[in-house]
């Protein structure tokens, strides 16, 4: 008595197997149907056509993201400004490009001030300059360069707190060259 219930559950998954294997046998005939090949083939085309379309317009957002960004900086930059601007940079130039250490160190504080100032006229989310900075979208101006710039704010923040912290002069003609990129870069000076 009890071998037949067994023997009942035996047969029914032989016959399940069967049923499963000419369903298999059937859906690979069907797929070797010389339409459903050109189907297949015609699908794996239009997805990877779509796949490069959905690139292509993720980077454009990302650019117009950017553009966005760039905007915010031309908006918040009048003349006056960027006379101002002009006039402080040259004066920050001739202090760095004097020899003498402390011409320097005053020129790299004078830079993050205006630093300071340009970025306290845009709209970016964050609380002090270094919040800015790593908030800021714009594509020019790479995470690696953010990080730079990044390094010369805390720098800056060092010699607010500790006077007789010095930076090497190689190392204040570097940031520089990096600030007058980033103020190049979002139209606040020019080349």
């Amino acid at each position: 008595m009890n071998d037949d219930p067994f023997n009942q559950l035996l047969e029914l998954s032989k016959n399940l197997g069967e049923s499963l294997k000419i369903f298999s046998e059937k859906i690979e005939v069907f797929f070797d149907i010389p339409i459903i090949k050109m189907l297949k083939l015609i699908g794996i085309i239009i997805t990877i056509i779509l796949f490069i379309i959905w690139i292509i317009l993720i980077r454009k957002t990302n650019k117009i993201a950017d553009s966005i960004e760039k905007y915010k900086f031309y908006q918040a930059t009048g003349k006056k400004e960027k006379k101002h601007s002009l006039k402080v940079w040259k004066n920050i130039e001739k202090l760095i490009e004097s020899d003498n250490e402390e011409s320097m160190k005053q020129g790299f504080i004078l830079m993050n001030e205006l630093l300071n100032e340009v970025l306290n006229r845009v709209t970016l989310a964050g609380n002090d300059a270094i919040e800015k900075i790593k908030n800021l979208r714009i594509a020019e101006f790479n995470e690696s360069d953010k990080s730079k710039l990044l390094v010369g704010i805390y720098a800056y923040n060092k010699i607010v707190e500790n006077p007789s912290f010095a930076l090497d002069p190689k190392e204040i003609k570097y940031f520089l060259k990096l600030y007058k990129q980033f103020f190049v870069i979002i139209g606040f000076l020019e080349e």
